[in-house]
């Protein structure tokens, strides 16, 4: 071999390594912390459905999302819920919001943004209408609960007020302050 061919193949070869160099796609970007806390999830799913039942096992409670994400201390964010809440022999509820959290065994759901409780009355009796901000819900009680801002629709009848306490289906409920009512026929 002379030194012409050796200087070639050593030119071709450094070629070869730097169209390799300046052609690799960037380094990839780190993951985006994108769930509460700054933690990244465990995993993540899209479209979810999570069931719950009661001591007698009958579906009493589904949970639908367009999102799940895991987060520590075995809980779950979730995007886009809607709430399908059919205790037995009780009026079934229908639940929405853009955001909760609530912990795996489902115990309580923390409900955000837009949230929308209405009842499915079996009796003919117009549908009760709950609207608030934030919510915390436990369905083993049939509870919610609010500290801010609410509103209770019931036909033409319309409540404001601040702070909730209620038992859904014990047809109960408390407004804290700040309660304003409206009446018409």
């Amino acid at each position: 071999m002379n030194l012409r061919n050796a200087v070639g193949i050593v030119l071709l070869a450094g070629g070869a390594a730097a169209s390799y160099w300046y052609s690799r796609p960037p380094p990839a970007e780190p993951a985006s912390q994108t769930s509460v806390g700054g933690e990244l999830p465990g995993y993540y799913m899209k479209n979810v459905r999570l069931t719950a039942t009661d001591e007698q096992g009958r579906v009493a409670l589904q949970i639908e999302a367009e999102s799940l994400a895991e987060l520590p201390e075995e809980r779950f964010t979730l995007e886009g819920v809607r709430i399908e809440y059919t205790p037995a022999d009780e009026t079934p509820w229908s639940i929405s919001a853009r955001s909760a959290i609530t912990p795996k065994d489902r115990s309580h759901v923390d409900l955000e943004g837009d949230v929308r409780f209405r009842s499915a009355p079996t009796d003919g009796s117009d549908p009760m209408q709950i609207l608030a901000p934030t919510m915390h819900f436990q369905p083993r009680d049939s509870r919610a609960t609010s500290g801010g801002a609410v509103e209770i629709r019931v036909g033409d009848w319309r409540w404001t007020g601040v702070g909730l306490n209620t038992l859904l289906n014990a047809k109960k409920l408390t407004l804290e302050s700040k309660v304003h009512a409206e009446f018409s026929r």
